[in-house]
C-alpha cells in the first residue's frame, strides 16, 4: 500500500478541521508534507493557506532512499532519517459495517518510537482505485469526536482509540497498550445486532456415547542415562531432552445411554497390551451398535 497524488477528501469528513489536506498536485510526496506540517504545528507557526504545498520546506527533510508515493514499508526509515514519530490511519466511509452514518477510522501502522522527543505526526491515509493519499491529522482529538457523546477535548490512545479526560491517564495506558497489537472496535451493523441462537440440534442429547481413560506409567526414556549420573553421548547431541515416555497400563471404559439396553457398567482392563485389548473392545461395541 502507497500513498500517492493529492486526492479530496470523502464528503462524510471533508468538512473536519482537525484534517489539513495538502493540495500536492505535481508530486507524490504528500507525507512529507505532512511531515513538515507537523513541525510548523510544534513550533506554533501558521501559514496563511496551509492547504498549499508552497509554504512548506521540504529542504530540512531527509528524504534520500525513499520511494514516491511512500510505501507503509518504508514509514519506519522515513522516522529515522526525520526525527519524527509517524502514526498512520486508515478511513472506512461506511463505518466498517457498524453504522452507514458513522465514519470508522483505524490504526494501520503505529510508531514505536513515541516519547523519545520526536515530533509526532499523525496521518490520514486515503485511495481510491488509482493511488493512495497521506493527509495530516492536525488534531485526532478532533477527529474521534464521534467516538463518543461527550464533545469536551480527550487524549486518545493511538493503539486502540480510548480516551481519556487526562494526559497523564492516556499515557499510564499506553505503556500498558503498547504491549498489544493495535487494534479497533468495529460494531456489528443494524440488522445483525442481535445474536440468534441457531444450532438447535447442539442441544440434542446423544442417544449413546462413550466414556474411557487411560491410566500410564512414567518410564525412563533412555536406560542407559537412567543407571548413570550423565548423560550418555546419543542423548548430549539432542536439542530437546526427552527423559520420561507414558506407557499405558490400565484402562477404564463406560458406554452410556439413555436406553437401558445400551447403557453398560463400567470395564476394567490392566496389563502390557491394554492399547490393544480396548481397541478390541471399542470396535466390539461399535460394531453391534452398527447392527441395532
Amino acid at each position: 500500500m502507497t500513498g500517492g497524488t493529492y486526492l479530496k477528501l470523502h464528503e462524510d469528513i471533508r468538512g473536519k478541521k482537525s484534517l489539513l489536506n495538502i493540495q500536492n498536485r505535481t508530486n507524490s510526496k504528500c507525507l512529507f508534507y505532512c511531515i513538515a506540517a507537523a513541525k510548523l504545528q510544534e513550533r506554533g507557526e501558521k501559514l496563511h493557506d496551509p492547504q498549499r504545498p508552497g509554504g512548506y520546506n521540504l529542504a530540512e527533510l531527509n528524504m534520500l532512499g525513499i520511494s514516491f508515493p511512500t510505501p507503509l514499508n518504508q514509514i519506519r526509515k522515513v522516522e529515522k532519517q526525520n526525527d519524527v514519530a509517524i502514526n498512520v490511519f486508515g478511513y472506512d466511509s461506511d463505518g466498517s459495517g457498524s453504522d452507514s452514518d458513522t465514519p470508522c477510522f483505524y490504526p494501520l501502522l503505529i510508531s514505536d518510537v513515541h516519547g523519545e522527543g520526536r515530533t509526532t505526526v499523525n496521518v490520514l491515509l486515503i485511495s481510491n482505485e488509482f493511488t493512495h493519499h497521506y493527509v495530516y491529522i492536525r488534531s485526532l482529538s478532533g477527529l474521534l469526536t464521534n467516538l463518543s457523546k461527550n464533545c469536551r477535548q480527550k487524549f486518545y490512545c493511538v493503539r486502540c482509540f480510548k480516551g481519556f479526560m487526562k494526559e497523564e491517564h492516556q499515557m499510564e495506558h499506553y505503556e500498558l497498550c503498547k504491549q498489544f497489537d493495535a487494534q479497533h472496535v468495529a460494531m456489528p451493523p443494524e440488522s445483525e445486532k442481535h445474536l440468534n441462537f441457531k444450532s438447535f440440534r447442539k442441544t440434542v442429547a446423544f442417544p449413546l456415547y462413550i466414556v474411557a481413560d487411560f491410566e500410564c506409567l512414567l518410564q525412563d526414556t533412555c536406560k542407559e542415562c537412567a543407571e548413570k549420573t550423565e548423560e550418555c553421548e546419543p542423548c548430549k547431541k539432542l536439542n530437546t531432552k526427552k527423559y520420561k515416555k507414558h506407557e499405558p497400563c490400565a484402562y477404564a471404559l463406560k458406554v452410556n445411554s439413555h436406553f437401558p439396553e445400551w447403557d453398560f457398567p463400567v470395564e476394567h482392563y490392566r496389563g502390557e497390551d491394554c492399547v490393544r485389548k480396548f481397541l478390541e473392545r471399542y470396535f466390539a461395541i461399535y460394531s453391534f451398535i452398527s447392527q441395532v
